[in-house]
């Protein structure tokens, strides 16, 4: 009974994560096109989305004011890309997808969380996504805040390149290793 609550709640709350990043504005600057990211409406009043870096040839992500001032780095990713970013329900926090060696044999995505001023970065994923695991994706946090669903996929990867395994997950988003 509370397997079946938990997958209903997990199918729910997903569902809603989706429609949302569905309904997402684009936002444009003048030589790059950006697409803004679904999610909670934050309490900061800050729009985040992916875009790509001209300088780094890396997707980045960036806040912004809805009036199109205030431009800020959030989170980058060195040697990756980041993207698929939702807020936390209160605002402080943004969840978000960190794609390491795109396109190689040795890609993989882990999910990471950061504040809304771009400090305290954590990896939540990279040290629970070992062996067969493939990729850890599309974060949607609970609605208090207090726990973070996502996708993970695992080897091996059928012929038409598919995971054989796909399951959803739940972590607490203060302590990530309690992944279930």
């Amino acid at each position: 009974m509370l397997a079946t609550a938990l997958t209903l709640t997990l199918a729910i709350t997903l569902a809603v994560a989706a429609s949302s990043i569905a309904k997402a504005t684009s936002v444009r600057s003048a030589d790059h096109p950006a697409v803004a990211s679904g999610g909670h409406a934050p309490k900061n009043g800050r729009i985040v989305f992916s875009r790509l870096d001209p300088e780094t040839q890396r997707v980045r992500l960036y806040t912004v004011r809805p009036d199109g001032s205030g431009l800020r780095i959030l989170a980058s990713g060195e040697e990756a890309n980041d993207g698929k970013a939702d807020w936390s329900p209160d605002g402080r926090k943004v969840a978000f997808t960190r794609t390491f060696n795109h396109g190689q044999p040795n890609e993989r995505t882990d999910l990471l969380i950061v504040n809304r001023d771009g400090t305290g970065e954590r990896n939540l994923t990279q040290a629970s996504c070992v062996g067969d695991c493939l990729t850890s994706d599309y974060a949607a946090w609970s609605p208090d805040g207090g726990k973070i669903a996502f996708m993970r996929a695992f080897d091996p990867l059928s012929d038409e390149g598919l995971p054989a395994i796909v399951g959803i997950f739940v972590m607490d988003a203060e302590d990530p290793t309690s992944a279930s």
